[in-house]
């Protein structure tokens, strides 16, 4: 049996801060909709927000802090 929540959060992929509810599926986000209780965007929400499930699912994205090293030359990279 499927579990199904729905909480209420604000979106942070911008400085707006948009209300959104999220769905819950198994404890899992399946969807996200504006929040129409919300003053910032009263139930819309921007084309990055409604993309904002793919930001989380997509396989290239960090799910670690990255560690700066310096080089003898004196650049510094990044490491994974």
């Amino acid at each position: 049996m499927t579990k199904t929540e729905i909480i209420h959060s604000a979106c942070g992929l911008c400085s707006v801060g948009c209300g959104v509810l999220i769905t819950l599926k198994d404890g899992k986000p399946d969807e996200i909709t504006g929040d129409p209780e919300s003053p910032p965007n009263r139930g819309g929400l921007c084309k990055i927000g409604l993309a904002s499930l793919e930001y989380l699912n997509h396989p290239d994205r960090l799910k670690h802090p990255l560690k700066r090293v310096a080089r003898k030359s004196g650049d510094t990279i990044l490491i994974s």
